[in-house]
């Protein structure tokens, strides 16, 4: 899987370090903590899950191994919620 890319008519507004984001046509507005918003932000120039994951390390400081589960979680319940596209 690769090549995300945001659905149109999104709106993001950022609160601190989340963010709150709503999809024309949609009724919800999805809260995105810092790092939901992290792999949001950078899913959109990753060529593939690991190249995500390595962008999501490198942007957080921390090791590989501490990340990978969560932004392939994060990244499955994006793809799922309709707030990334493939």
């Amino acid at each position: 899987m690769a090549g995300w890319r945001h659905p149109a008519g999104v709106t993001e507004r950022q609160l601190d370090e989340s963010a709150f984001v709503h999809v024309d046509g949609s009724d919800e507005v999805v809260v995105l903590n810092s790092t939901a918003l992290t792999v949001w932000d950078l899913a959109v120039g990753a060529r593939d899950v690991d190249d995500l994951v390595q962008q999501v390390a490198a942007h957080h400081a921390v090791p590989i191994e501490q990340v990978a589960d969560d932004v392939r979680r994060t990244l499955d319940q994006l793809v799922a919620s309709g707030l990334l596209l493939t």
